[in-house]
């Protein structure tokens, strides 16, 4: 018989569905992380040597952002911050994962907690087929729980607990890891597609990280290449003028870089002929700037690039934590976008992406605005800045580096750290000078305005002892 609906009832009926997009209508999305590769470490970021045509292929059909930062400068703690959406010390991952023994000297715990909800659990329960391929270390020591504990359908990966590659601690492997995620990547978005649901996967490469062994057809590259150190701005130019071996150092990582590229255009390729690009979007960043030749494994890996930005890998100055950012999803992002403007962090992908995900629509116009949704972290969602309206202000920003330094005095930060706005201080709590950097200014950290900013200086003082005090205690 015919079934009446109340005005009451059938507007209950409508609110519960707005707030839910179809899985048909939904795009893919593809995260690629880099591992210590710098912010100036691409073609389309300024680097005067390497070639990356497909990456600034990104950057050509999509948008650039040049102030996207990572909230660790060193891999595990920002890899847990982007699958969370929290600040990786709330979770005690202030360092990298390391050996039983390491982890307990340093106050943290041996994996991530997979009580913890990631951006993989809520596009799950959105209709999303979910993967992850490559680099984890987020836990692999006995007893470790393997991706899919994280929210991941599917999962192949290295440094992790659960399966991966026979070969994955060869360099022989290495060389060639990024296509072997490529392939994953490929084959699980065919799969995707044959069966009409979304796929979010993310591509997690161990390049550039050391030890490198490019190619010959990627070293035949750069064997002419000159390497100057005057074509870099300050102060990487500086940093390379001291290389040992900056020629040979050079030619191996821009030839790891561009190997990189080409798989990341292997996948660009297939998305464009499976005719799916405008239904993908499509991100590339990296987990922390690049490596110091001070350190002795780093070898050719430092050689990156953190561009006019001072500290590297392991530093809380800019080097170490602001990353490449690059977005494409044609008729949605726009193209060719230099955004220069918008603050973002890791922990905003996956409130950004939770927010593309519930109120996306294939036919939206450009620059249209998805609803806004919530996702349990310290991020916001900035999808209305990878959509093409530039970012306003945003809560501050806050990091902790409890770990070693390396190299240069002049990158060794103190280990804490806040930007609110255009202004950044550094500070170790424990009496030392602190450090307040104008970054609209001076976005290379060269002039401390501390004596001349007191009352700047006093509120982001305030402001970073109070969030350094809500964190778990760490041993003595």
């Amino acid at each position: 018989m015919p079934v009446s609906l109340s005005a009451a009832a059938l507007a209950l009926l409508v609110l519960s569905c707005a707030d839910r997009t179809s899985p048909e209508s939904l795009p893919h999305i593809v995260l690629i992380l880099a591992d210590d590769m710098g912010w100036g470490d691409l073609a389309s970021y300024g680097h005067p040597i390497v070639k990356t045509p497909h990456l600034d292929r990104i950057a050509n059909e999509g948008s650039r952002f040049d102030q996207f930062y990572v909230q660790a400068p060193i891999c595990s703690p920002t890899r847990a911050g982007i699958l969370t959406g929290q600040y990786p010390a709330r979770l005690s991952i202030f360092v990298a994962l390391a050996t039983a023994a390491g982890n307990e000297s340093a106050g943290i715990p041996d994996w991530l907690d997979p009580e913890v909800p990631t951006i993989a659990d809520s596009l799950h329960a959105r209709g999303y087929r979910t993967a992850v391929f490559g680099k984890w270390h987020l836990g692999r020591l006995a007893g470790a729980p393997e991706p899919g504990a994280y929210g991941f359908d599917e999962h192949r990966t290295v440094n992790s607990a659960g399966p991966g590659w026979e070969d994955r601690g060869t360099e022989k492997f290495r060389a060639r890891s990024t296509g072997l995620i490529v392939d994953e990547a490929i084959r699980f978005l065919e799969e995707c597609e044959r069966d009409g649901v979304p796929g979010f996967v993310n591509c997690w490469t161990l390049i550039p990280h050391d030890s490198l062994a490019p190619t010959d057809e990627e070293y035949a590259l750069y064997t002419d290449a000159a390497v100057t150190p005057v074509t870099f701005p300050e102060p990487t130019r500086s940093y390379l003028a001291n290389a040992p071996r900056l020629t040979a150092q050079m030619r191996t990582y821009c030839a790891a870089v561009s190997g990189l590229d080409r798989e990341v255009g292997r996948l660009l390729d297939y998305l464009d002929d499976a005719g799916i690009a405008d239904r993908t979007l499509f991100l590339f960043t990296s987990d922390n700037g690049p490596d110091d030749y001070h350190v002795s494994r780093s070898n050719h890996a430092g050689a990156g690039s953190t561009g006019p930005f001072r500290g590297r890998k392991r530093s809380l100055y800019e080097g170490g934590i602001r990353m490449p950012l690059l977005v494409r999803w044609p008729g949605h992002v726009p193209a060719g976008r230099v955004d220069d403007e918008s603050v973002l962090t890791g922990l905003d992908i996956p409130a950004t992406l939770l927010g593309i995900a519930s109120g996306s629509d294939r036919g939206r116009p450009p620059g249209g605005t998805p609803h806004q949704a919530t996702f349990p972290g310290d991020g916001v969602d900035r999808s209305g800045a990878l959509l093409g309206t530039s970012a306003g202000g945003r809560p501050p920003l806050y990091w902790i580096w409890p770990g070693r330094h390396h190299g240069a005095a002049r990158d060794r930060s103190p280990g804490l750290a806040v930007r609110d706005g255009r202004w950044k201080l550094h500070a170790d709590l424990e009496g030392a000078p602190a450090e307040l950097y104008d970054l609209e200014a001076d976005p290379g950290e060269s002039v401390n305005r501390i004596d001349e900013e007191p009352e700047i200086a006093d509120r982001l003082t305030t402001l970073l002892r109070t969030w350094h005090a809500s964190l778990p205690a760490r041993p003595d």
